[in-house]
């Protein structure tokens, strides 16, 4: 379910009753959230998202599939860098590797035994004995899932760049660690990998996205730090996946006053007939920092307004435009933006060409992609124009797509298929990326 108000939690009523509220008709991942019949009441798995920079997990009942709890929490790996590559590079030190793996099966352990708790009430109340962990999900980017695995990332860090594996396997959990209180045998499934920059996290999304139906053209982008693309064109019935670096301005980072999308991050703004500016704050409290999307929405609103030309400068001599108490927006966080938004709209427009998908629906998938106004994302230019009428917000696709593959085991060989059989384009290599790059660091 997508609200068309606020785009992100599926549940909200809007400004006044549920009917902003819409089902995706070809959201059809969702679908498949089915459990096993054959199962006990109190068999449960937990589906992981192992971001770079946040980790969110689901506990389902594995017979019935019902969703019971929920968690999420900044990655605890951040204290050994902030980023993929500066983690790759400690994992190559002495002993990095190994810190790295245990500090992640630390913290699956304890969100593990997080959830395990918080749904005592629901097996209490439902008369379901004891919940017993089965099977765990681990969906993420290559170098996260290798982490969690303990094999070596270095591949990724140099050229030609390599798949440490192309996961897509399950292995218990007393192969992977000494855990305390997940069971010895439980299962522990990698989402498979497409290439080097395209994780199971992707793969994940893409079947979350309903990529597994063979009947019209899609387009998916999961935006963040590093992002991944993928059109599937039902002409060839291929799959062209790609990724590219669009630096950390979408999750607040690299920004001045940036802060992650939290409470008392300011997360839209508008500008006022008498030209002043209401900021909209994630919790409605006290602004402390402004997040990706309200960025997005801030540029989107200085270039309707003429604030900043099409060149992304401020028409008059000033610094900074203050948006709310102390927070602010410079110049150096609009190139920031510049740079990450043409990343993304030239990547899309690469697969286009290379797929011949003139059409389609695009899903706009992360934490980001969840939470942006779809007319910003328009004003901006960074999304095609030809997409503009057909884009959802998919909220956190990679999630939704390992819950599906700890319910749905016959789904986990079509989801290696679907990775093996994607075709990978290296936009690095391409020789009309640089141009087109540029191009699109404009906003008109």
């Amino acid at each position: 379910m997508i609200c068309s108000v606020c785009r992100h939690c599926g549940l909200c009523e809007g400004s006044e009753s549920k009917k902003n509220i819409s089902v995706l008709a070809d959201f059809s991942g969702l679908e498949n959230l089915k459990g096993d019949n054959s199962l006990p009441l109190n068999f449960v798995g937990i589906a992981f998202d192992i971001g770079t920079t946040s980790i969110a997990a689901n506990l389902f009942t594995l017979k019935d599939g019902i969703l019971v709890s929920s968690a999420g929490e900044e990655n605890c790996q951040v204290e050994f860098g902030s980023d993929v590559v500066s983690r790759i590079s400690f994992s190559s030190s002495p002993s990095g590797l190994e810190k790295l793996h245990k500090s992640i099966l630390s913290q699956i352990e304890k969100i593990s035994k997080k959830l395990i708790l918080s749904s005592q009430n629901f097996f209490v109340e439902n008369r379901r004995g004891r919940a017993v962990l089965k099977r765990i999900v681990i969906s993420g980017n290559t170098a996260m899932e290798s982490f969690v695995l303990g094999i070596s990332a270095a591949s990724l860090a140099q050229f030609p760049f390599s798949l440490p594996s192309k996961f897509g396997f399950s292995v218990q959990a007393n192969e992977l660690w000494n855990f305390e209180t997940i069971p010895l045998d439980c299962d522990f499934y990698f989402a498979p990998a497409v290439e080097s920059f395209v994780g199971g996290d992707t793969v994940c999304a893409m079947i979350a996205c309903g990529f597994l139906e063979k009947d019209k053209n899609k387009f998916l982008a999961d935006i963040g730090t590093n992002c991944e693309l993928c059109v599937y064109s039902a002409d060839s019935n291929k799959i062209f996946c790609a990724s590219t670096s669009a630096g950390p301005a979408f999750e607040g980072y690299g920004i001045e006053c940036g802060i992650p999308a939290q409470e008392g991050a300011i997360a839209k703004i508008e500008i006022l007939e008498n030209k002043k500016i209401k900021s909209y704050i994630l919790g409605n409290g006290k602004a402390i920092g402004i997040c990706g999307t309200g960025i997005l929405s801030a540029v989107s609103e200085f270039v309707k307004s003429g604030i900043i030309d099409s060149f992304g400068s401020f028409v008059s001599e000033r610094e900074k435009i203050i948006l709310k108490d102390e927070i602010y927006i410079c110049q150096k966080d609009i190139r920031n933006f510049q740079l990450a938004k043409s990343a993304v709209l030239t990547g899309l427009e690469i697969l286009s060409e290379k797929s011949g998908c003139k059409s389609g629906t695009l899903y706009l998938a992360g934490g980001f992609g969840s939470l942006l106004d779809i007319k910003d994302a328009c004003a901006v230019k960074m999304i095609p124009s030809f997409l503009s009428e057909k884009t959802f917000a998919a909220g956190n696709a990679s999630l939704c797509g390992a819950s599906i593959l700890l319910l749905n085991l016959d789904l986990r060989k079509s989801a290696c298929e679907l990775a093996e059989n994607s075709v990978h384009v290296d936009l690095a290599q391409d020789k009309s990326f640089e141009g087109l790059y540029i191009k699109n660091l404009n906003f008109k």
